[in-house]
């Protein structure tokens, strides 16, 4: 969950975006995801007892886990977005005002 809150935290604060930035942020969660993976079928000798199969084995098939995991990083990032759509709509930038202003005049 840490690691989607900070991409997603990333991703709001991010104006614009770049083959780098892609690569970047997809490419850490792919390698968390692949190293959970890699961590699950390890021999309990060798991941430890805790990390032991337990990602594969348990949390991995329950549609709970994945459920949890998206409803957890939109909470987290809920106050944030609310935060900053407020701010927009009181004290906007002047940035964000050219860019509402060129929005309305195309």
């Amino acid at each position: 969950c840490v690691l989607l809150v900070v991409h997603g935290q990333l991703a709001l604060v991010l104006e614009s975006w770049t083959a780098w930035h892609h690569v970047a942020i997809w490419g850490s969660l792919a390698v968390w995801w692949l190293y959970l993976l890699a961590v699950g079928v390890l021999p309990v000798w060798l991941s430890g007892p805790a990390g032991a199969r337990l990602f594969l084995g348990t949390v991995a098939p329950s549609a709970q886990y994945w459920l949890l995991l998206l409803l957890v990083t939109a909470a987290a990032l809920l106050p944030s977005l609310m935060w900053r759509a407020l701010r927009v709509w009181l004290a906007p930038a002047h940035h964000e005002v050219a860019g509402e202003m060129e929005v309305a005049a195309s």
